[in-house]
């Protein structure tokens, strides 16, 4: 355990953002074709608000050297400006702001990485300049750190409230940690292996939400089910040695069947498209 909680500290540098492109599509082939040739399609934009109007020479000065500074970058290719090109499509009606635009080559990890390096560098450029980053990339980018900061919440949120509710459904405070212990285990133990998979495959970032939700949801589920069944046989007269020591009653069979039926019934109320992503009918087959 001592090993996966080692491991699980890097888990969310094994995790993949992207995955969601079929590499032999079409639309994919084209984008690499124009990668390829033209330097590829603006996806990183650099908004740059100055103090007086784009147009004036303190500005323009400092608008030429943030677009040089911003072309010189390996991080970026296909860079222009409105200060380089003098298109007008760039600068807003009022003449305060202007566009710096450009391209980040690579798959979804590695645009990633290159957009946090560009956004860390010339989010806050000075020189009487306020750039603010944006386009695809940059909203990735965003996706991604709300992912991690959300997950933390969450967990915040979920470990106190849950806590509460064992309390009160157990009636003890130590009964009420043991399911909490056991889901932090298996969400450790499961981040760990999810480290050493992302090594060998490709692993989404949605795993790690999957893992916080099963980890608990299922310790919580499982200690309240023992103790339903504890409690059941106390019901029934038996002392408590005796309930502690019964083994649980086999499952019926046919309530297994049925869970399985319900299951086929819900897979059957998605339209599956070729592509594999799916969508809700709205009817439940009868």
């Amino acid at each position: 355990m001592v090993a996966a909680g080692v491991l699980a500290a890097g888990v969310f540098d094994k995790l993949k953002v992207g995955g969601y492109l079929d590499p032999d599509a079409e639309s994919s082939r084209t984008a690499d074709q124009i990668d390829e040739r033209f330097g590829g399609q603006y996806n990183l934009v650099f908004l740059v608000e100055a103090d007086q109007a784009v147009d004036s020479p303190e500005a323009a000065a400092e608008g030429t050297r943030l677009t040089e500074r911003i072309a010189g970058e390996d991080a970026v290719t296909n860079v222009a400006s409105y200060w380089t090109t003098g298109d007008p499509a760039l600068r807003s009606t009022d003449g305060r702001a202007a566009l710096i635009v450009g391209h980040v080559p690579g798959d979804e990890d590695t645009a990633l990485t290159r957009t946090q390096h560009l956004y860390d560098e010339y989010a806050d450029a000075g020189g009487g300049l306020t750039v603010r980053v944006g386009g695809e990339q940059a909203v990735n980018r965003d996706i991604f750190g709300h992912l991690q900061s959300s997950l933390l919440v969450a967990e915040a949120i979920a470990v106190p409230v849950s806590m509460l509710l064992l309390v009160l459904a157990f009636g003890s405070v130590v009964a009420a940690l043991l399911p909490l212990v056991i889901g932090i285990l298996a969400i450790v133990g499961t981040f760990g292996e999810l480290a050493v998979l992302g090594g060998i495959t490709d692993m989404s970032t949605l795993a790690a939400n999957l893992t916080t939700a099963l980890g608990l949801g299922l310790g919580i589920d499982y200690a309240l089910f023992i103790v339903a069944r504890f409690r059941e046989r106390l019901t029934a007269g038996d002392e408590q040695d005796g309930a502690d020591d019964r083994r649980p009653q086999p499952v019926d069979p046919r309530g297994v069947a049925d869970r399985h039926g319900d299951v086929e019934l819900l897979a059957q109320s998605f339209d599956v498209r070729t592509d594999g992503s799916a969508e809700w009918s709205g009817d439940l087959p009868r």
